[in-house]
């Protein structure tokens, strides 16, 4: 959990601390949701982007109780990429 471990040490020492977080669903060490999960635990406000190339991000990781955010299919574009960012800092999607 090397580089997943040192961006959570990364979000507990921000002096800005982040807004929003853009995630891939499949990591080396952990899946989106569960890094969602986990940075949720130190801002519980911070607002989710998940995006995978898998089919509508069904990764096998499901379990029901995810983090709610907005998802972005792979492959994308710049322009959907800011349109999802803005949506999600727009405040169309509750943290949560």
């Amino acid at each position: 959990q090397g580089e997943i471990a040192e961006a959570l040490v990364l979000v507990r020492r921000a002096a800005d601390r982040p807004d929003l977080l853009l995630t891939d669903l499949t990591l080396p060490d952990m899946d989106g949701y569960r890094l969602a999960a986990r940075v949720r635990e130190e801002l519980p406000d911070i607002l989710l982007v998940f995006t995978s190339g898998h089919d509508q991000g069904r990764t096998g990781f499901e379990t029901g109780a995810e983090p709610a955010g907005l998802y972005l299919q792979k492959p994308f574009t710049r322009e959907s990429l800011l349109a999802i960012v803005a949506q999600a800092l727009e405040g169309t999607v509750e943290p949560g």
